[in-house]
């Protein structure tokens, strides 16, 4: 009823091309929502010129891509002030799309939180740009291949972004203090890697989570009794200094020091090839920089890493890729 209506009134011409067959019932229809959609303020004239050439072009094209010529009429018929609208219209959504920046946090199961994310367009794309390259496959090592899922590469490509942001000598402070994580577990977890750690937020990890937290990472020994309370505070530990970090980088090629592994050293964590908790020390001859995911594959895994008798680390594999485990070297 509404495209009859249209074809005896606005679009008289588009009902003269149907009536005589030159166009289908589906392309009249296209046409009459394609003039829908031109800005209601242009004038008549405008709106025929659009038609006409709506008409011409449904001659030569099936109704799916005369839609899309439909789409893009009024920046083939006046295309100064289509671009004029186009900025116009796209600014009215870049403001309405601020109003609506957020990040909304929430449980999705055991041990997982889920993030939804919303952002401006050029916001949202700064945010691909710098997790486009830490989201790129690893290359095939001794390991396997990467055959982590597209989704999978950029949430551990964002958990590295999140590394190296509070890595960088800028980061932001509250109260004085950089961003910290605080984690609270007694001695003995930590030493034994057995039990669990509890977050802040009130969150628990494993305490061998813990232990690879703190292979990087500042520590308050602290000592509390039966309630919780604090009764001694010591000082802060540093472990890796910033000098250290760049001869271990430079030791090791400026890159992750896993075999096969061209991750850069900024992108590195300072793993204790003897955990500190152990009694390893904190130099050079004890440590190593491996990227997000070989740091895990060593706490996490059958993998073992150590300091080979030629003075640079060596890595162990499983016996199920290796059942001589033979070391292996960058």
């Amino acid at each position: 009823m509404k495209l009859a209506k249209a074809l005896e009134t606005n679009l008289q011409a588009t009902g003269q091309a149907l009536a005589a067959g030159r166009i289908s019932v589906l392309h009249a229809k296209i046409i009459r929502e394609s003039i829908n959609l031109l800005p209601k303020d242009i004038s008549d004239e405008l709106k025929r010129e659009g038609e006409a050439r709506l008409l011409e072009l449904a001659t030569q094209h099936d109704p799916k891509e005369l839609r899309q010529l439909g789409i893009q009429l009024y920046e083939a018929i006046d295309p100064e002030d289509a671009e004029r609208r186009l900025g116009e219209q796209l600014e009215r959504e870049r403001k309405r799309a601020e109003q609506k920046r957020s990040i909304t946090f929430s449980h999705s199961g055991p041990g997982l939180q889920s993030a939804r994310v919303q952002l401006p367009v050029d916001e949202m794309a700064r945010l691909k740009a710098l997790l486009d390259p830490l989201a790129r496959p690893r290359k095939t090592d001794a390991n396997g291949p990467d055959t982590r899922t597209a989704s999978r590469r950029l949430g551990d490509a964002f958990v590295e972004l999140l590394d190296l942001t509070l890595a960088a000598g800028e980061a932001p402070t509250r109260g004085g203090t950089k961003p910290q994580i605080i984690i609270t577990m007694t001695l003995a977890q930590l030493v034994t890697g057995i039990g669990y750690a509890t977050l802040d937020s009130g969150e628990q990890i494993s305490a061998e989570t813990a232990r690879l937290l703190a292979c990087d990472a500042d520590v308050i020994p602290a000592v509390l009794n039966s309630k919780g309370q604090v009764l001694d505070l010591g000082r802060t530990t540093r472990f890796f200094t910033t000098a250290q970090r760049h001869a271990l980088g430079i030791r090791d090629g400026m890159e992750c020091n896993f075999p096969a592994c061209d991750r850069p050293t900024k992108w590195c964590d300072a793993h204790h090839l003897v955990h500190w908790a152990d009694g390893g020390r904190t130099d050079l001859n004890n440590g190593v920089l491996l990227c997000g995911a070989h740091h895990n594959l060593i706490h996490n895994s059958d993998w073992q890493a150590r300091m080979g008798p030629n003075g640079r680390p060596e890595y162990i594999p499983p016996p199920w890729i290796d059942i001589n485990q033979r070391p292996t070297r960058t």
